[in-house]
């Protein structure tokens, strides 16, 4: 399915439920001279496959201060678990990276679901 581009795809028959103003007029009138076809012919374009959505939380020291409750990282996951939700509800893959200054820490990585937001 996917979001509809602007990258021509071909020019197709009118289905039930397309919207009017993709009917290719031209097209439709050209056929019907050329070939006595008297279905309209619309425009179809391309449609984008799914997102791929990364969420990258910082567990550098800094992102510790405070007390264990109220510190930033801990607003960075609230933060991180409302984009996911925001994305996953969307069907799009999401993926997560919790990095320090060592590096990747976790990676956990892109895929659609319900059970993606609890990884």
């Amino acid at each position: 399915m996917g979001i509809i581009t602007t990258d021509f795809r071909e020019i197709r028959d009118y289905l039930p439920g397309d919207p009017y103003r993709s009917i290719n007029w031209k097209a439709t009138a050209r056929r019907a001279v050329q070939y006595r076809d008297s279905f309209p012919k619309v425009n179809e374009f391309e449609r984008e496959g799914k997102k791929i959505v990364w969420i990258f939380l910082d567990k550098s020291a800094e992102m510790s201060l405070g007390p264990m409750i109220k510190n930033p990282f801990e607003y960075a996951i609230q933060a991180a678990a409302g984009l996911a939700r925001f994305y996953l509800e969307r069907d799009c893959k999401v993926g997560l990276c919790i990095y320090s200054a060592r590096g990747a820490e976790k990676i956990v990585f892109p895929d659609v679901g319900g059970r993606q937001y609890y990884k």
